[in-house]
């Protein structure tokens, strides 16, 4: 008798957890990326604002709390900072989705999936003060030999600008802030080979075992969600 009681229990406790998390709210943010270089010319800057849409899985709402699933969605465009003599540092978004929290570090966190990391999504959009990103946050940073050839991508060392750009070039900081500007559009106008669908490779001519950077990085590592 107790055995089936237990059971019950669990069962009914069960179904008030479905019952209570199945009507879920998405939510949605915004934030302005920054990144600062310094150059014998002065202080050089782009900055691009960013939006990250937080989702349930469709199939998660039926289970445990901290067994759900999330889907970012990512709307937006890399940074772009013009160094000068047609050479151009790009942010690319590959920590999209993530790089404002490591920033922010919203104060309230706990371990299940709902309860945790959306209710952090609250305190984050809460926030206005600018903040620095940790190195280990860092989005990837590349640039072009030539910005009309894709297959001249190359990534920059973000300790050691110089190597690529040259003696005085090196990285201030890189910033988030939330925001509520207007999501930024335009990237395509300086790489003019940039299409509306991300899945492209830089290089789709490449083989199936070539794993170099043109190979490797997509389009949508610059821009995505935000042309029709």
């Amino acid at each position: 008798m107790m055995r089936g009681m237990t059971m019950g229990v669990l069962v009914a406790g069960v179904a008030l957890l479905c019952a209570c998390n199945f009507f879920f709210d998405d939510e949605t943010y915004r934030y302005r990326l920054t990144v600062e270089i310094e150059a014998p010319a002065g202080l050089k800057a782009g900055s691009s604002v960013i939006e990250v849409e937080v989702r349930q899985t469709s199939d998660s709402k039926l289970i445990l709390p901290d067994a759900r699933g999330l889907d970012f969605a990512v709307k937006g465009e890399a940074v772009s900072v013009d160094l000068g003599q047609g050479r151009v540092l790009f942010a690319l978004l590959d920590k999209a989705s993530g790089i404002a929290e490591a920033a922010l570090k919203p104060p309230r966190y706990r371990n299940d999936v709902e309860y945790g990391y959306l209710k952090r999504i609250d305190d984050l959009k809460a926030m206005s003060n600018v903040a620095v990103v940790p190195p280990e946050a860092y989005p990837m940073l590349v640039t072009f030999g030539d910005l009309n050839d894709p297959t001249s991508v190359e990534r920059v060392d973000p300790d050691d600008l110089a190597a690529t750009f040259g003696e005085g070039v090196s990285l201030k900081r890189i910033t988030v802030q939330i925001t509520d500007d207007p999501v930024t559009t335009g990237i395509e106008k300086r790489l003019v080979w940039l299409s509306k669908y991300p899945e492209p490779s830089l290089d789709p001519t490449h083989g199936p075992r070539d794993f170099s950077l043109p190979a490797t990085l997509h389009h949508g590592a610059f821009q995505v969600g935000v042309r029709k």
